[in-house]
């Protein structure tokens, strides 16, 4: 060994010792704990030359995270939607879990250099320098030096991509001469014939970044040529041409899941998926074989988003995903963080992509715990495995970090949302604690048939009927007791163009919404629910052609129906505020008329759907009635309501109806008739034009003042 080296593994030495000496106390409480974990990847890698310290497995395990037997609350406090505002939150708790516990521990392994390319992208996202003043006095307790005892290996590189990014900020040669010296030795080595070197796949995101950056820091081809040469060796060993994925190494490629398919690590395959990202953004535009490098990269990120889970993440092998309990989070954060990346840069399709990165999210804070752990992330390892929910690691939080940190960029990035058409109203649904009896209303009296049902889970019993008003609205006849009694209305359903745009659109308007994924309703549609500010549940619906309804088009609409369609949906609101805030300024509806019963308090305000001519009718109250069966309703059209009586008159039914229809003239100036169903909900016939052919003047009334 020359003297330089000589030096240098004193320094080692003297490093690892200092940071055995903080580790002792946490690893003697902790080995108990490890010895029934799975085999390290590092088992499988060269030992250490003798004389030379490597840093011990127990150790390296101990001090990159812990699973612990009781996980605690989750936290209830992070909301998924992509706004720099909720990125950041989620993105900052996390970060300030994870640094109040590994600062002590800061060490110069791979598992913590992702966790310091993370918090470096934390302090850019958040623009709190602490997270990357805490990585700065960690190089500077290092000496800014890199492990050294196992070269060429590519693990102990990782550090470099830390050091690189921060002497890129100040230009200072002490912070990357070690990481050059170390690379210059590499890229002058000859390959050995009978070894690859970078024989696992995390190896691509270890070393390959570092290289690049010292190439794109030095203007030096050399790292960079070199960094190729042995990518694609790499590549050639272990990436699936078919499969369009990586396998960890070479035991697995003859080795199968319990399901027949091959086995690919979603770790592993994210370290790939980082590299990428970390790679390209440095690489020159000009570089021969960029586009090599851009074609696989497209390939892989077409096969991860087919294989996402429906809730929004991966699982430990990626294509037996139910032999996993749990999803991993540390594979999933890479994966997000590439993707949007490849998004930002222009590289990948942003509408195709977007959902996915957004699915991915919301799916990785719902491992979040109250205090900021991160959970869900499998530990050390080289293959897929099991693991705890509570399992928090290092490099997985460096992912997570990462992810933040791109998807705030896309959150900026975003083209405005613009809404989607609102056409109508789709259908109304309401509770009956009797359904033969409120069929027999519906369909003997009223003369709808009912289209299709559907039933409860396990059991024959009907759980939905469905009234078809016309092809394209309907009645919802819920078989079981009302949420919140005595109100019977269900929710009442909006027709929409574009169901994902609508749900990014209410997103971009700051609504709690998770992404969604193509999942379609029992009925065969698109839709997804939230609350309007009173509580009322709002549905918004995009109907498809294979969906029940569509299949029903032209069916089940006897001669017999007393109308041919739903004029308006009418329900309680005693914020009027607030609910034009929402209706109005937020879905786009319109405001058409006020009425008043009173000449001293507003009574109603009629709000129409901005791309259709139904409408809401705000039934406003001082004081919350008792009953809502009269005041939460639905309104059929009919064009004569004289008729319309005599004609349910005549039925046998109107006998078991057994209540007198009396027609009067509203405050609107039209002709209508009240009915009630077996729960008292009422039913509302009206004429679409007034008595004499004028439009009513709206009110004047002041609105109602909450008692």
């Amino acid at each position: 060994m020359t003297e330089h080296g000589l030096a240098k593994a004193a320094r080692v030495n003297d490093h690892s010792w200092r940071f055995l000496s903080v580790l002792a106390t946490s690893v003697l409480a902790t080995l108990a704990g490890l010895a029934g974990l799975t085999a390290s990847a590092q088992i499988a890698q060269p030992k250490a030359p003798a004389g030379q310290p490597a840093t011990p497995l127990a150790v390296e395990r101990a001090s990159a995270g812990d699973s612990l037997d009781d996980p605690r609350p989750l936290a209830t406090d992070l909301s998924p939607a992509l706004t720099n505002a909720a990125i950041r939150k989620a993105a900052q708790k996390v970060a300030d879990w994870q640094l109040a516990r590994a600062e002590p521990l800061f060490n110069q392994q791979w598992t913590y250099a992702a966790l310091y390319d993370g918090l470096l992208a934390a302090s850019e996202t958040t623009g709190n320098p602490r997270y990357h003043d805490a990585v700065v006095k960690m190089a500077e307790h290092f000496d800014w030096e890199l492990l050294d005892a196992r070269f060429p290996h590519a693990d102990d590189m990782a550090l470099g991509r830390s050091y690189m990014d921060l002497y890129l900020e100040t230009h200072e040669p002490v912070r990357v001469a070690d990481t050059k010296a170390i690379l210059d030795r590499l890229v002058v080595r000859p390959d050995d014939p009978d070894k690859l070197l970078w024989w696992w796949c995390d190896a691509l995101f270890m070393a390959p970044p570092v290289l690049a950056r010292m190439s794109a820091a030095t203007g030096d081809r050399r790292y960079l040529d070199y960094m190729d040469r042995e990518w694609w060796q790499t590549s050639a060993s272990l990436y699936d041409p078919a499969e369009h994925l990586y396998f960890r190494d070479s035991r697995y490629l003859t080795q199968k899941e319990k399901n027949g398919q091959k086995i690919f690590w979603s770790r592993g395959n994210g370290w790939v998926m980082g590299a990428f990202a970390k790679v390209l953004e440095v690489m020159p535009k000009d570089y021969s074989s960029r586009e090599k490098y851009i074609t696989q990269y497209k390939e892989m990120a077409d096969k991860i988003a087919a294989i996402q889970g429906r809730d929004g993440l991966w699982r430990s092998g990626l294509l037996d995903p139910d032999a996993y309990d749990l999803p991993e989070v540390s594979g999933t954060a890479f994966f997000t963080y590439s993707l949007a990346w490849g998004i930002n840069h222009g590289i990948l399709d942003r509408a195709k992509f977007e959902p996915v990165v957004e699915r991915a999210w919301a799916g990785m804070l719902a491992h979040i715990y109250a205090d900021g752990r991160l959970g869900s992330i499998q530990p050390i390892d080289g293959q897929p495995g099991k693991f705890k929910p509570s399992a928090s690691y290092v490099y997985g939080v460096g992912g997570f970090l990462l992810a933040a940190s791109e998807l705030d960029a896309l959150a900026q990035n975003a083209p405005p949302t613009t809404r989607p058409r609102i056409t109508g109203i789709s259908h109304v649904g309401y509770f009956v604690s009797d359904l033969p009896r409120a069929i027999a209303f519906w369909h003997d009296f009223l003369g709808f048939d009912e289209s299709y049902d559907l039933r409860k889970d396990s059991s024959e019993d009907v759980h939905i009927a469905f009234i078809k008003i016309s092809d394209h609205q309907h009645v919802e006849l819920f078989n079981e007791a009302p949420t919140h009694p005595p109100n019977m209305m269900s929710h009442v359903c909006f027709t929409v163009d574009d169901i994902e745009q609508m749900r990014a659109y209410l997103r971009s308007r700051g609504f709690n919404l998770k992404p969604g994924n193509g999942n379609k309703t029992r009925a065969g549609d698109y839709a997804f629910e939230i609350k309007d500010p009173e509580g009322t549940l709002v549905e918004f619906v995009q109907s498809l052609p294979t969906g029940m309804e569509a299949q029903a088009a032209g069916k089940f609409i006897p001669a017999a129906r007393i109308s041919t369609g739903i004029y308006h949906v009418g329900f309680l609101v005693g914020d009027s505020e607030k609910s034009m805030g929402f209706y109005r300024d937020v879905l786009g509806f319109k405001e058409i008329w006020r009425g008043s019963s009173t000449p001293n308090e507003l009574s109603w305000i009629n709000m129409q759907v901005p791309d259709g001519s139904d409408y809401v009718e705000f039934m406003l109250y001082s004081k919350l009635p008792p009953t809502f069966g009269s005041r939460n309703h639905i309104s059929l059209v009919v064009p004569d309501t004289q008729k319309a009586i005599a004609v349910l008159e005549s039925r046998p039914a109107y006998k078991a109806y057994g209540k007198q229809l009396e027609m009067h003239v509203g405050t609107n100036g039209k002709r209508q008739v009240n009915l009630y169903d077996p729960d008292g909900t009422r039913v509302e016939l009206m004429e679409p034009k007034t008595v004499d052919g004028k439009a009513v003047a709206s009110s004047t009334a002041p609105l109602p003042t909450q008692r």
